[in-house]
């Protein structure tokens, strides 16, 4: 879950909000790498782990297994 540091998760996540709405994003990429796009292995679960961290920790009235249903939208708010 924290395969990166936080420099490298606030880096990847500029370059991964421009295929948030992107349908046909490369899932391997994002959680096996690619070092042709400078994403390294493990990249999504590390990202996935930080946004729901920084959600849980400023909405500490939510609970984890409630978040499924929430918009990607409301992670990217912190």
């Amino acid at each position: 879950s924290k395969a990166l540091t936080e420099d490298q998760i606030r880096e990847l996540l500029l370059k991964a909000k421009e295929e948030f709405d992107d349908e046909g994003y490369d899932h391997n990429s994002w959680f096996f790498g690619l070092k042709k796009k400078n994403i390294p292995r493990w990249s999504g679960y590390s990202l996935g782990f930080y946004l729901v961290d920084k959600y849980l920790k400023k909405n500490p009235q939510e609970k984890p297994s409630s978040l499924y249903k929430k918009p990607y939208k409301d992670f990217l708010l912190l």
